[in-house]
């Protein structure tokens, strides 16, 4: 028969499927059980194809592919029939849902943790063979782990474990150092921060500056794009000049190309405010020297705007003073 003809007996098929199925519903009590059991719909597209004729029974309603050859997905052609599938006895089950969360993969963080509190131990561990004197303070660490952490180790801890390293930094703050062991050590920055006990007046401003340091001294890129980040948000927690033009120095200084622009776009606008507000006032004083008008309104007006432009100068001056 051939193409042709596996093509009229699938369009006939249909046509004899589509009339059970109008009928299902009446059929319902009279359906002849023995039909569950004879493999009379083709769950495929080729009539001839022997494997492709399977009972209702063997036919899942819940499957989207084959789970084996005895309970199959139902192909996209008998969908149209699932009143008479479910009378010729498909299987439709509930598939069980898992309902427990998915686990937290703590390995990492087990292993952090354990590592870090080796860390806060001190010279206890036979395994701190790194000493680091730290501005006149003692810090003690694995070299094995900070090989691991950081390449720019493996150039200066080469010697085994049995062997005793001393380093000494003193354009480094020991605290900044001590959160850098512990970010190092794979505790995220903030945390690392929190769990070292010490508040900050300058907002962090200091860590951040020394992990600059340490990104140079230590050669760890990464550190950089985490503290333009941390910059960034202490310029708009606390936007005021000082703090602006500190960033801006240290952006210049480590080549932070985005945070430089960030904050010269910030000075521009904050300088032409200045400037038009500088230029308002010196308006104004024109206006009250040249007014022979009103002269008592003018006179108050005058001492007012006076009044104004000392303070405003005042606090420019200030603030020149305290840059130098």
């Amino acid at each position: 028969l051939g193409e042709l003809g596996g093509r009229l007996l699938f369009d006939e098929l249909g046509q004899i499927y589509k009339k059970l199925e109008s009928y299902s519903e009446e059929q319902k009590s009279s359906f002849p059980r023995g039909l569950k059991r004879l493999p009379i719909f083709l769950n495929g597209t080729d009539p001839f194809d022997s494997q492709s004729w399977v009972p209702a029974t063997y036919l899942d309603l819940s499957l989207e592919k084959d789970f084996n050859l005895r309970r199959r997905a139902v192909v996209e052609h008998l969908t149209e029939y699932q009143n008479l599938l479910k009378l010729a006895g498909v299987n439709s089950p509930n598939i069980p849902v898992w309902h427990k969360p998915e686990p937290k993969e703590e390995n990492s963080s087990k292993l952090s943790k354990s590592m870090i509190e080796s860390l806060n131990d001190g010279n206890k561990p036979p395994f701190n063979n790194v000493l680091f004197n730290i501005n006149g303070e003692k810090i003690f660490a694995n070299s094995s782990i900070l090989i691991c952490a950081a390449p720019y180790f493996k150039e200066i801890f080469f010697e085994p474990l049995t062997h005793s390293y001393n380093r000494e930094y003193e354009d480094i703050e020991p605290d900044s150092f001590r959160i850098l062991l512990r970010w190092l050590y794979g505790e995220p920055l903030s945390q690392a921060i929190q769990n070292n006990g010490k508040k900050y007046d300058d907002g962090n401003f200091q860590i951040y500056q020394d992990f600059l340091i340490a990104s140079k001294k230590f050669n760890i890129e990464s550190i950089k794009e985490l503290i333009e980040y941390k910059l960034v948000t202490y310029v708009n927690e606390d936007l005021i000049d000082d703090n602006l033009e500190k960033v801006k120095e240290l952006a210049e200084e480590y080549g932070l190309e985005d945070l430089l622009k960030f904050c010269e776009k910030i000075e521009k606008i904050m300088n032409d405010d200045d400037e038009e507000t500088d230029k308002e006032s010196l308006e104004d004083i024109s206006e009250i020297s040249n007014s022979t008008t009103n002269k008592s309104n003018s006179t108050k007006k005058r001492r007012s705007i006076i009044n104004s432009l000392k303070i405003r100068f005042s606090k420019r001056l200030l603030s020149k003073r305290y840059r130098a």
